[in-house]
Formats: C-alpha cells, structure tokens, sequence
C-alpha cells in the first residue's frame, strides 16, 4: 500500500500543462452547449470519465478487473475535471491493481490508459446487454446508475431475448439500493418499498434494447457487451 500510495502522489503532484487545460476546457463547454432556437447558452454540466485500458500483450479480458477500478461519475467544473482525471491515471496504480498485476504476471508497463469524458446521463435504470453470434441478447438491468462494477454488487433483472424480438425468458430480482445524484453527489440510497420488487425494464424497452443491440452488432460484426442508460425514456449506449 505504501509504494502504490508513494506512486499515486507523483499524479496529483504532476502539474498540467496549460495547453492541455485550455483544450479541456474548451471541449467541456461544448459538452454543457445547448441551444435553444437562435440563443446558445453553455453550462457546467455534469461529466462522467470512462476508462479504458489498451495493451498489445494481454486481452481485454485480462485487464477487465483494474479498468473497473477508474473512472468517476458526476463531475462538474473543469478543475474537479482535472482532478478526477488525475485519479483516473493513478487508479492504475491502486494496491488492488498492483496485487492483481502481480498475482496474474502481468507487466503493468505494458498496459495503457485512455480516459473517455462524456456528458452524464442521469440514468433512472441502466444495465448491460450481451448479444452473440446467433443475435440472441441477455439483458441486466438495475434502478440507478449501472456499470459493471454495480451490477456485480446487486442481483439485476435478466431478461433473454430471441432474435426474433420474443422475451423467452425473465428474472425480476428484489433491488434493496440504488445509486442517483442527490447535491450533485452519485449518492447510495435505498430502494422504496413500491419499487424494490417491480420489473426494471418494461416488455416494449426490453425489444427496443435489443434491436438496438442487434443494430450495434451487424455494424461491427463481433459479439458484444453493450453498457446502456435510460434518462428521460430515452436510450443511451
């Protein structure tokens, strides 16, 4: 812990160059750009940081477990920007990415970084949907916000889905919490009783899912795990 900690300070340490705070800022006003007829207006909106780590030796697979280390929600102002960009670089270097490098050989020197900043959604329900070679989708699904990390925490809805757009098959699990924004803060609350027990995905979203899904898939022609968000009644992949 002490030497992952000695290697973390050297990032917050680090000062960043101008340039690259001046290039920061300018794409995070165009995130917060809204128009509204001829008036356009920008606004420090709420950012999330997604991680994504690359490497030429080792598999996705291989690295899943440190990039789900990274990455922060409900960002807002270019200085917490920076700063949470700063602990998204040293989270490769927590002591459980250290044990794990460790404990799987893996040359931490030979895994890269790259952080995606996109613009919040502040999801209602969000999950992951999985789509195979024979375009069959499983669908997980929480109340909150998602990702992998999340899903793994609590038991989420599975829904199976034919390639035919046929729900074949569905769990509803209990949801006893959730996580939401409450003061601009991601925030661990508990579930109410009138929706801990209800089915997080209703039968229309469940086949709009995956014919979005299975769009995604002819494009790229590979199987693919999809993270997804509902804000609004609107979808985001």
């Amino acid at each position: 812990d002490k030497d992952a900690n000695e290697i973390r300070k050297l990032f917050f340490k680090t000062k960043i160059n101008d340039d690259f705070k001046i290039e920061l800022a300018k794409i995070y006003s165009k995130i917060g750009e809204t128009s509204v007829g001829w008036l356009n207006s920008v606004v420090n909106t709420f950012v999330v940081i997604r991680v994504s780590l690359t490497s030429e030796e080792y598999t996705p697979a291989q690295l899943d477990f440190v990039e789900q280390l990274g990455g922060a929600l409900n960002i807002k102002g270019v200085d917490s920007l920076i700063a949470n960009i700063k602990e998204s670089w040293a989270s490769l270097y927590l002591p459980e990415a250290l044990e794990y490098y460790h404990k799987n050989n893996i040359n931490h020197n030979k895994v890269g970084i790259s952080l995606i900043v996109q613009k919040m959604i502040n999801a209602t329900r969000s999950g992951i949907s999985i789509i195979s070679k024979d375009k069959n989708t499983v669908i997980e699904s929480i109340l909150g916000y998602g990702g992998k990390s999340v899903i793994k925490e609590l038991t989420p809805d599975h829904y199976e889905v034919s390639n035919q757009l046929q729900v074949r098959n569905k769990k509803i699990s209990t949801q006893e919490w959730m996580l939401k924004r409450m003061v601009g803060k991601t925030t661990k609350v508990k579930v109410d009783k009138q929706h801990k027990d209800t089915q997080k995905l209703q039968t229309s979203d469940i086949k709009e899912l995956s014919d979005l899904s299975r769009k995604l898939h002819l494009y790229f022609s590979v199987p693919l795990t999809i993270d997804w968000a509902i804000e609004h009644a609107d979808f985001y992949i």
